[in-house]
């Protein structure tokens, strides 16, 4: 039986394979490994593919209210704007250095 996680990533697959009309998991997986479909949260903290193309505009769009809605939150573990932008800074050079 497989365990909770492979379940979760197959149901993540198989949501991702009938909203591209493809024909199997490989092909979500070639669509993954070519970055033409990535997986965000752009609402509520809810895992999505969505399209590459359309990542941009959509986080655009969503994240103020997702962040606005996590304000208190956010508060009350000290995370500021100075905080948000060192992580971002963080976040940014290790997506963009030298792979591992």
């Amino acid at each position: 039986m497989k365990n909770t996680k492979q379940i979760g990533v197959m149901h993540d697959h198989e949501i991702a394979r009938r909203r591209l009309h493809a024909q199997g998991l490989a092909e979500v997986e070639r669509a993954i490994e070519e970055r033409t479909i990535v997986r965000t949260w752009p609402m509520r903290g809810t895992l999505h593919f969505v399209p590459a193309a359309d990542v941009r505009w959509m986080l655009a769009l969503m994240t103020p209210r997702v962040m606005a809605s996590a304000a208190g939150r956010h508060r009350a573990l000290g995370l500021d704007d100075a905080a948000f932008r060192r992580i971002r800074t963080i976040v940014t050079r290790a997506l963009t250095g030298p792979a591992c």
